[in-house]
C-alpha cells in the first residue's frame, strides 16, 4: 500500500465546496480547545474540532466509502485536506471531483 502524500491541483468546484463547508462549520461552533481547526466534509454541522476531539468525526469519515461531492463516486483511500481560511476541511473525494472545474450533475450534493 502506498502511504505517500501527493500534491493535486484542485478544481474550482471542490474549492468552492470546501469554502462553503468551512463557513457552515464555523457557524456551528467549535470544541473550544486550542488547535481547533479541523472540519469534517461529511458533517459540517459538527463544527470545528481539534485532534483531541476528532475521533468521532474522523472515524465517520474513514468509514464512509463515498465521494462527498458525487452520489455514485467511490472515494480514494484516505482523507483529502482542503485549506479553507482558518480551518482544514477533511473529506473523502473521488479522482474526478478533485480536479473538475464545474458541476457536472444537477444531483450533486452541496452544503445547505
Amino acid at each position: 500500500m502506498d502511504e505517500h502524500a501527493y500534491t493535486v491541483r484542485l478544481g474550482s468546484t471542490v474549492r468552492v465546496w470546501a469554502a462553503a463547508t468551512a463557513t457552515r462549520a464555523i457557524k456551528a461552533g467549535a470544541c473550544r480547545h486550542a488547535g481547533a481547526r479541523f472540519v469534517s466534509g461529511g458533517d459540517p454541522a459538527a463544527g470545528v474540532w481539534c485532534v483531541q476531539c476528532g475521533h468521532l468525526p474522523i472515524g465517520a469519515l474513514l468509514l464512509d466509502p463515498w465521494c462527498a461531492l458525487c452520489p455514485e463516486g467511490m472515494a480514494q483511500p484516505g482523507l483529502t485536506a482542503l485549506r479553507a481560511g482558518p480551518v482544514e476541511v477533511l473529506a473523502r473525494l473521488c479522482d474526478h471531483c478533485l480536479t473538475r472545474n464545474t458541476p457536472t450533475s444537477p444531483t450533486e450534493r452541496t452544503p445547505s
